[in-house]
């Protein structure tokens, strides 16, 4: 056990490291802050706010109108995929142990997020920010609001790792469009595939217990 290195993320590891054997003296716990990137959760609700945001563009046609919860103002950060796997790679690496967070100091406004990917897209897209009663109107509930302001604090990774994030949100932003536009037309052409033509009807022949048809 001695030369065991426990790698935990999250909450769970404060516990872990009250409770596991003493002679695994070699914890590192990486507290991740809003990673995002291809190839995770892009629709359904469960999605980080910049692939929501990328999503709602590339299904938003030119010159139309894209829906942003609240008044668009409150502020977050962002880390991309790569960076988060290259920031765990280094924290494995070094002598540094216990809990550090991993994420990024650039923080911006989700409208400022939503236009970042209108611009990436090239499209001709308004903002439209929902809340109050107009939001509980349409939804039937109030507006989630959330925390107004939150971002991740990176200078002890920094200090004890000697490295900090290198690419700005944009190309994390332009890197997860690409994935996400792909997957947006594909299901486009999937569906109308599937459509039928506008004066297509369906006949239905039903034979009763008569032998009548209808």
């Amino acid at each position: 056990m001695k030369n065991k290195i426990a790698f935990i993320t999250g909450v769970t590891g404060h516990y872990m490291l009250k409770v596991l054997p003493r002679e695994m003296k070699k914890i590192k716990i990486a507290r991740f802050r809003n990673i995002f990137g291809p190839q995770g959760t892009w629709t359904g609700g469960k999605e980080k706010a910049p692939v929501a945001m990328i999503r709602k563009v590339c299904e938003t046609e030119e010159g139309g109108e894209m829906e942003v919860w609240g008044d668009g103002q409150q502020t977050r950060s962002f880390l991309y995929v790569n960076e988060c796997v290259e920031a765990v790679l280094r924290l494995m690496n070094s002598n540094f142990e216990g809990p550090v967070n991993i994420g990024s100091n650039e923080m911006v406004t989700i409208n400022e997020l939503a236009q970042m990917a209108i611009d990436i897209s090239k499209k001709e897209i308004s903002i439209k920010n929902l809340a109050g009663d107009e939001f509980f109107d349409k939804y039937g509930f109030k507006c989630p609001t959330g925390v107004r302001g939150r971002n991740s604090e990176n200078s002890l990774y920094k200090e004890k790792i000697g490295w900090e994030v290198s690419q700005p949100l944009v190309v994390g932003m332009e890197q997860t469009f690409n994935w996400i536009n792909k997957l947006v037309n594909s299901n486009n052409i999937a569906i109308a595939l599937i459509k039928p033509p506008k004066n297509f009807k369906i006949k239905f022949i039903v034979q009763d217990e008569n032998e009548h048809f209808y």
